[in-house]
């Protein structure tokens, strides 16, 4: 990964650090930063290749069970269609695992534009799996336009 693009989001993880009283908040040597937010783990990836990071939640297991699967399957593909209820994000599955991915470029972002990115994740993952478990959606759903604050 770009010396920069490291030099960026450890910069954005430090404000992270000084407003919620984390001491070290870093990327590590792999370029990772695992953070635990209402109970779930989000982790910050820094691409090697490319000046981009990702924000990434794994949101639990695709069902076994064979109409569970579909049902949870259908509900992935039309969450994802046009990003119509992912915010700027993606959900895939990989090894059997649902996840939602937000790529974003830290030098575009401020540490407010990151704060604000953090917690409409947190919520929108909450209200994914919620839904994914066939209960409604919180009334405060997010409904923010992040798409302004990563390279879509």
């Amino acid at each position: 990964m770009p010396k920069e693009t490291r030099e960026y989001m450890n910069e954005l993880l430090r404000d992270l650090g000084k407003a919620s009283g984390l001491t070290g908040a870093a990327l590590d040597a792999r370029g990772c930063f695992a953070l635990s937010l209402d109970g779930a783990v989000f982790t910050v990836m820094c691409r090697k290749e490319t000046e981009e990071a990702c924000l990434l939640h794994t949101l639990g297991p695709l069902p076994q069970e064979r109409e569970e699967r579909a049902r949870v399957s259908a509900f992935l593909l039309e969450q994802n269609c046009f990003f119509r209820g992912v915010g700027a994000g993606v959900l895939g599955v990989f090894a059997g695992e649902i996840h939602y991915t937000l790529r974003l470029v830290p030098q575009n972002l401020t540490y407010a534009d990151f704060e604000r990115m953090l917690l409409f994740t947190v919520d929108l993952c909450a209200d994914l799996k919620r839904q994914m478990n066939g209960t409604k959606a919180s009334p405060s759903a997010p409904e923010a336009d992040v798409t302004r604050m990563v390279r879509v």
